[in-house]
């Protein structure tokens, strides 16, 4: 068959990779910018095209901006790479804080539900089960190893219901002050607005401190979300950090001088998206491991 005769969609992408993307005119640091591409695209292909576009960013070491109104160009494993651009009054903002519980309106997914024009289940599937976590920074964690433990099960050939891949991590800001006046009531506060996006089963994963397990004593009557503090999985794990092996903490230079834990949204963004140049020590995938099992308990 001719490429005259080939899809609309088929045409933009042979086009697009053998005009552009490999055609060797493109250097470490290059930047691309794309307008709404892959809209004669069906949504698997959507899908697979942002796959494709992000491996090839980062094997090539340049950056994609893609401008785009298509919810399947959307992974919510990768929220800390999305920008929303909105206009008020005439002036230009951009949110790119996807963990913040809003008075009004908690959902993490707002500001892209409302840039897209669409609702939360074309997002992900209603099956799906949703949990909660104590910000971006362990969301990219959970979200990384969602994607090692996916790409191991794909590869055992595992593929039912309760897969990893049926997990969706959204990020919240934190559940609290334990010392501020009223804690209690606003926690609960807190878990009913949880409640309201997430009706099917919530879960709200939190450190195993003072604000966790007050958290969790909160919600111990009359609440419908379910809430597991990290030290119910081993009683050494007080935070996400907890969870990696001490040779992987000074490899992958998550703890300073002093021994202390470093908390940055940016580099646990990096080391999300170059996972696949790690080797994991086995105590750190023993330890996520028993995490993902308990979450799909």
């Amino acid at each position: 068959m001719s490429l005259e005769q080939q899809s609309t969609g088929f045409r933009w992408f042979f086009n697009l990779y053998f005009n552009l993307l490999v055609k060797q005119s493109l250097d470490a640091g290059d930047i691309i910018v794309m307008d709404e591409p892959a809209t004669n695209l069906h949504p698997n292909g959507q899908i697979e095209l942002r796959k494709f576009l992000k491996d090839f960013a980062i094997k090539n070491d340049i950056t994609i901006i893609i401008a785009t109104h298509l919810p399947f160009l959307i992974d919510l494993d990768y929220l800390d790479e999305l920008r929303v651009v909105k206009m008020n009054d005439n002036r230009v903002s951009i949110v790119n804080n996807f963990a913040a519980i809003d008075s009004d309106d908690p959902d993490t997914l707002k500001h892209i539900k409302n840039a897209l024009m669409t609702s939360k289940h074309v997002l992900f599937d209603f099956d799906s089960k949703v949990v909660f976590v104590e910000g971006i920074t362990d969301y990219n964690y959970l979200s990384m190893f969602k994607k090692i433990f996916q790409a191991q099960e794909d590869k055992n050939n595992k593929n039912k219901v309760g897969d990893t891949k049926d997990i969706v991590f959204l990020p919240i800001n934190g559940v609290g002050d334990k010392n501020a006046p009223n804690c209690d009531k606003k926690q609960l506060e807190i878990s009913k607005r949880l409640i309201d996006i997430r009706k099917n089963n919530p879960i709200l994963l939190v450190d195993s401190d003072e604000a966790g397990r007050s958290m969790k004593e909160a919600n111990k009557k009359d609440s419908a979300l379910n809430i597991i503090c990290l030290g119910e999985i081993n009683k050494d794990f007080k935070t996400i950090e907890d969870l990696f092996d001490k040779d992987d903490l000074s490899k992958l230079n998550l703890v300073n001088e002093n021994g202390e834990f470093i908390k940055h949204s940016s580099q646990s963004s990096l080391i999300k998206t170059h996972c696949a140049n790690y080797e994991f020590s086995d105590k750190t995938l023993e330890n996520f491991k028993k995490l993902f099992d308990r979450l799909r308990d």
